[in-house]
């Protein structure tokens, strides 16, 4: 669990390497995320997208899958699933809860950035939710990882992809404080980018993530080469869409589930 900096893999702060090397966190999901909206409304989202996608032959990648709670609904299906994630306490979990479909579930313990063992064309769709992508420290590596999805999708498969919104931080008096202190970093300090935050999580300190603004998060899909078919902007709660999309997006959405398809 205890290792030097410099062999931690790409991307991934310390914090993040002890929370996904933690059985206890793992142990304990479900039941910490039990009452958390959006991990019903995703999966629903996910479902509608996918449904008519799926099949026996069909391979889906749930990059960054937990516990395992989209694996399940997608090998329920009859899709084969690719289960990969960075904590071996989360895969074991997986393995535990799809025994008996154990034929469909395919166990990967890896680092979004480095997914080199994904064949290129290999995956008919893929799915990154719950603001994974967001705990990947650093543009770079963030680009390699969407990257590496964009390679290991076959042509017109689609990715599901959920982050959170930078800006909706402005809705509260702290918010707006940090946003500022935030800037001023981003701008004045060579390694900070705007949109880091660090905070403690789960009695972790230092724990990172990047929350997105969507020319950013656009532009990122984009230069990989997938097309946007669809934004979903959340409300505050996350428990479904947000009323008035319309109506100042950047400010009011808590999030966005983003569709898109490589071209």
């Amino acid at each position: 669990m205890n290792r030097p900096d410099w062999k931690l893999p790409a991307g991934v702060p310390r914090a993040l390497w002890h929370y996904t090397q933690s059985d206890e966190i793992a142990d304990s999901y479900d039941e910490f995320f039990e009452h958390t909206e959006l991990l019903g409304f995703d999966r629903q989202v996910v479902s509608d997208v996918l449904l008519n996608e799926i099949g026996s032959e069909s391979i889906v990648a749930d990059l960054g899958c937990g516990s395992g709670r989209m694996v399940t609904m997608l090998a329920d299906r009859g899709s084969h699933v690719l289960a990969i994630d960075l904590s071996h306490g989360m895969l074991d979990t997986v393995c535990q809860k799809t025994d008996d479909i154990s034929d469909l579930v395919i166990p990967i313990c890896s680092n979004l950035v480095s997914l080199d063992g994904i064949a290129t064309g290999s995956v008919d769709h893929a799915i990154c939710m719950f603001a994974t992508l967001g705990m990947i420290h650093g543009r770079s590596n963030r680009s390699a990882a969407v990257d590496h999805i964009f390679r290991i999708l076959k042509p017109s498969g689609k990715l599901i992809l959920h982050v959170h919104n930078y800006w909706y931080s402005l809705r509260d008096r702290k918010g707006v404080r940090w946003v500022l202190g935030n800037i001023l970093k981003g701008v004045f300090q060579k390694h900070a980018e705007i949109g880091d935050r660090v905070f403690t999580y789960r009695g972790i300190p230092n724990m990172f993530h990047h929350a997105f603004q969507w020319r950013e998060l656009k532009g990122l899909l984009r230069r990989a080469g997938f097309k946007i078919s669809r934004r979903i902007c959340l409300s505050r709660s996350r428990a479904d869409k947000l009323q008035w999309p319309w109506l100042l997006p950047t400010v009011r959405a808590n999030g966005w589930i983003v569709v898109c398809t490589k071209q």
